[in-house]
């Protein structure tokens, strides 16, 4: 107390609060990749760096809109003109036509949509580059050795890493493993499996090839799930000519001819033998709206000679929609393969929602999944056993399409399932929740004396703090002696030697809840009785 010496009004603070464990946030994801720009309202550069958002206008403000993806179609014999991952067969006109993006194509922008629409409030965002850049595995690393000086973040994504070649997405996926499970130890990521849109097939198996990509380590500090989902995150009215690389206008325009002015042109032949003018005249005041029609097409350009307004090529793009059956079926298929996005993201705004409503510890799973409308490949039951049950441990988690019910995330396991311990994801986020929480109660004490009244003070806190969470339903146990228990103290964790070491040791036992993954019911005849 200060020393009163002259007759005043003295104000002492008394601390009336302990520095009980606060629970630490376990809703904080982490996304990494490639957007249109990152510059900061005051024009610094925001490359490389984590930036924490709270809202999809905020993500705008610093980082821009979206990518506008090409993509090109070419007859089924011919081969791609660039790098694809996602192709689709289509018949335009009379010939079978392969179309696919070509060669960048970026999607981090559509994975924040889905985060915020799936119940997601906040995330760091590193970009690694723009859009006039290439997706390289280089960019990626950089960005995960960006993380490793950020303690805040709790869930790790990398939805670009599918749009890397094969072998670079899963030395990107080990990489994110191992940052999480030894480097950091304090996050979890979300893995996307490589060509996840594709079935499995005789020639092929996409699970397989996950499995065997990822390898072995950390695999506690991950799960991954499986299909890629049919979204309708990209309005279909944003979908234009505009979407196909320049060399396929001409191949387009050709098409076009074909199925709107050659059969006029035949008409015209046949009813000038009629002598039919009125009939004449008006197939060729049509055949002239529809040669002006490709004609800005194909150069761009209005009637006047000047170059299309947004509001013109809005209304191009409209009209050819309209009139022309193989514009329409290209700009639906571009539609659905835009819209058909992998799961990482999506599932990291399910888990930040589950962890808001009922806490970490609930199993991310019989949850919908919003701006989801359809699933690529279907999966039975005992396809999801396959998924389930493999013999290296590695499950996927299902997302299933139930009647009557909508998409569902239909799974909760880690990449680990062997281990007995850590095989539901929900247990592994709880233990890391703890464990942090833990470790920055205990920060405070350190350099303290290492002694009794230390110990007791250390060990009601977290003691405060465990019974607090057994309240919400974390911990397993009719009582807190049955949930958790706490030993500090020298004889218990410590020996003379430790405390000459400077070496204060507690040891926590929490009984975890698993989630009810089965539920058995047995179905019994009784016998009539009257």
């Amino acid at each position: 107390m200060r020393d009163m010496k002259t007759p005043s009004v003295y104000i002492t603070e008394v601390a009336t609060l302990n520095d009980f464990v606060v629970e630490v946030a376990s809703d904080i994801p982490a996304f990494i990749g490639f957007t249109e720009k990152a510059t900061h309202i005051d024009g610094t550069s925001l490359t490389n760096i984590a930036i924490k958002i709270k809202s999809w206008a905020q993500y705008y403000l610093f980082f821009g809109g979206q990518a506008i993806t090409k993509f090109t179609f070419e007859e089924q014999s011919t081969s791609s003109l660039g790098l694809s991952f996602i192709t689709s067969s289509v018949t335009l006109g009379s010939e079978d036509y392969k179309i696919s993006p070509y060669a960048k194509n970026y999607i981090l922008y559509h994975a924040i949509r889905l985060f915020f629409d799936n119940g997601g409030s906040e995330c760091f965002l590193i970009s690694v580059g723009s859009y006039d850049d290439e997706i390289t595995l280089k960019a990626m690393q950089t960005g995960l050795d960006v993380l490793t000086k950020e303690q805040e973040p709790t869930i790790l994504v990398a939805p670009e890493a599918v749009k890397l070649a094969a072998s670079e997405c899963y030395q990107l996926q080990q990489a994110m493993l191992k940052h999480c499970g030894r480097t950091m130890k304090n996050r979890v990521a979300i893995l996307d499996v490589y060509d996840g849109h594709l079935p499995k097939t005789v020639s092929r198996d996409p699970i397989a090839e996950f499995r065997q990509g990822i390898g072995e380590d950390c695999l506690d500090y991950a799960a991954a799930y499986y299909p890629w989902l049919n979204t309708t995150v990209v309005p279909k009215e944003s979908i234009s000519y505009k979407n196909l690389e320049v060399t396929c206008i001409a191949k387009l325009i050709e098409l076009l001819k074909t199925e709107l002015v050659s059969p006029l042109d035949l008409q015209l032949t046949r009813l000038k033998r009629k002598d039919d003018q009125r009939i004449i005249d008006k197939i060729k005041h049509q055949k002239d709206q529809y040669e002006a029609l490709l004609e800005e097409l194909k150069t761009s350009k209005n009637k006047q000679g000047q170059p299309l307004s947004s509001e013109e090529q809005d209304h191009l793009n409209k009209v050819l929609f309209n009139v022309s059956k193989i514009f329409a079926q290209l700009i639906n298929e571009i539609y659905a393969q835009i819209n058909l996005l992998p799961p990482s993201a999506i599932m990291a705004g399910v888990l930040c929602q589950v962890d808001n409503n009922e806490g970490v510890w609930k199993a991310p799973a019989n949850v919908a999944l919003y701006s989801a409308i359809d699933l690529p490949v279907a999966i039975s039951d005992a396809e999801q056993e396959n998924l389930n049950s493999a013999v290296s441990g590695k499950s996927i988690n299902a997302i299933r399409n139930f009647s009557g019910q909508g998409i569902l995330v239909w799974g909760a396991r880690t990449l680990d399932a062997n281990s007995a311990d850590w095989r539901y994801l929900p247990v592994k986020r709880t233990a890391i929740m703890i464990e942090q929480s833990i470790i920055m109660a205990c920060k405070p004490f350190v350099f303290q004396s290492n002694d009794a009244n230390t110990w007791t003070s250390l060990r009601n806190n977290i003691k405060y703090f465990l019974t607090e969470i057994w309240k919400k339903g974390a911990l397993c146990g009719a009582s807190p002696s049955d949930a958790f228990r706490v030993e500090v103290g020298l004889g218990s964790t410590m020996t003379a030697n430790d405390i000459l070491e400077g070496l204060l040791n507690v040891r926590v036992c929490v009984a975890l809840t698993q989630p009810a993954e089965f539920i058995v019911i047995n179905i019994q005849q009784q016998m009539q009785k009257s």
